[in-house]
């Protein structure tokens, strides 16, 4: 490093010895892939990197299945769009079954289908003790995390958990109801009323009500 120092599981991130460097999972932001090489063969050469022994088919087929990958194993990356290389780099970054992963906007250029099942699988991840750290641009997957770092040119702004920066933006909690019938503009006002909505109160769509409270479970 230019400046600056780092850890990881309480390591100096300079020190890990390799059997460390083993246990963690990188996705950097540009693939890491051989292009002459099938998908099956730039994942498997990542799996003997990481350690993983030659009996691993069953591992890699997993793998590749859960990027939807599994009926184009055969194809060289270059014969492959940039979308299907990114999904291979995340199953490289995770093949090994990694104690900590990094990674670097995963789901950049993903639809938005197989983009939640990719983060339904980094939340079933971090149940069984797994730490990943990601960079995203999208809001809702920021969501989806226990705590949330904003950075600008390099400075940590905010840190805290995804409820409490919502808060801090809005005022309060955000409240989102969902109504069986459209709802008129005086019918929703109305909830202001009831003295527990405190901010703004907004409709996104004919049923759909959005309004900040005090405390959402309460409200």
């Amino acid at each position: 490093p230019t400046s600056g120092r780092a850890w990881v599981r309480g390591r100096e991130a300079t020190r890990l010895s390799s059997s460390e460097r083993q246990r963690l999972g990188y996705l950097p932001q540009a693939p890491a892939l051989f292009p002459d090489l099938s998908l099956d063969e730039n994942l498997s050469f990542h799996a003997s990197m990481y350690g993983l022994p030659f009996r691993r088919r069953k591992r890699l087929d997993t793998m590749l299945d859960w990027v939807e990958l599994g009926e184009h194993r055969r194809k060289r990356v270059s014969e492959v769009s940039g979308g299907m290389q990114r999904r291979l780099a995340l199953a490289a970054a995770l093949v090994h079954d990694p104690d900590v992963v990094f990674l670097d906007e995963p789901t950049a250029g993903i639809d938005p289908i197989l983009r939640d099942r990719f983060w339904t699988h980094f939340r079933e991840l971090a149940g069984r003790g797994v730490a990943l750290v990601v960079t995203t641009q999208y809001v809702g997957e920021a969501g989806r995390c226990d705590e949330v770092g904003l950075l600008e040119d390099g400075r940590l702004l905010l840190r805290d958990t995804p409820e409490q920066l919502r808060r801090e933006a809005f005022g309060g909690e955000v409240v989102e109801l969902t109504l069986a019938q459209p709802v008129a503009a005086e019918a929703a006002q109305r909830l202001r009323d009831e003295g527990v909505v405190d901010g703004a109160i907004e409709h996104s769509d004919a049923t759909t009500v959005r309004a900040v409270v005090d405390d959402a479970r309460t409200a």
